[in-house]
């Protein structure tokens, strides 16, 4: 059994190689915007689109302050900081809806979410640390209201000196499949047992 994916490139590595240049690390910010314009119907209700603000609010109270999307978010936070052997001292996370400035047409669903109802989801989630780093995702899942608004992913160090690094698009449909397919050769070579990125 294999599992990977994007995030051992976009979420740990290229943040590795970017403090691995930095005499002090003191903040690292991740953010990434997720266009969702052709996810389907089903992404659309996870996301509640279309639904108002007090809709969104109301669920997340009803489910107990619960939040798939913040935990995954999290998840991300503390891999980073697990990564650069970092000791979690604290956590945060919240999910804050995102309503439209004015009328948005989602092509995963072909309908036109009106102006003032949920066009998307930040995630935000962090961590506070022994070695005094803090480290904050923000992931955010939103169906997109201009041109100019396009996947990427951007990395900020704030140290010594001060980093930032942007990958505009990552091209997700093929770098999700290729960063397992490429690795099946150190798969079958590998030692029997249980490994994970850290081992």
């Amino acid at each position: 059994v294999y599992g990977s994916g994007i995030q051992d490139v976009f979420y740990l590595n290229l943040c590795q190689v970017l403090t691995g240049a930095c005499n002090d690390v003191k903040r690292i910010d991740c953010y990434n915007f997720l266009p969702l314009d052709d996810m389907g119907a089903v992404v659309a209700e996870e996301m509640f689109l279309g639904k108002t603000k007090a809709e969104y609010e109301k669920s997340v109270e009803e489910s107990g302050g619960s939040n798939p999307l913040a935990e995954d978010t999290l998840t991300t936070a503390c891999a980073v900081a697990a990564s650069m052997n970092l000791d979690v001292t604290d956590t945060y996370m919240q999910c804050k809806a995102i309503t439209g400035s004015g009328p948005v047409y989602h092509r995963g669903t072909g309908r036109t979410i009106q102006a003032g109802k949920v066009i998307g989801v930040d995630s935000i989630a962090g961590v506070k640390t022994a070695q005094g780093v803090e480290v904050e995702i923000v992931f955010c899942y939103k169906v997109t209201e201009r041109e100019t608004e396009t996947p990427l992913i951007e990395w900020r160090v704030t140290g010594d000196p001060d980093l930032r690094l942007v990958v505009d698009d990552i091209k997700g449909e093929v770098t999700t499949s290729a960063t397992l397919v490429n690795r099946i050769p150190d798969v079958l070579a590998s030692e029997p047992g249980f490994q994970t990125f850290m081992t």
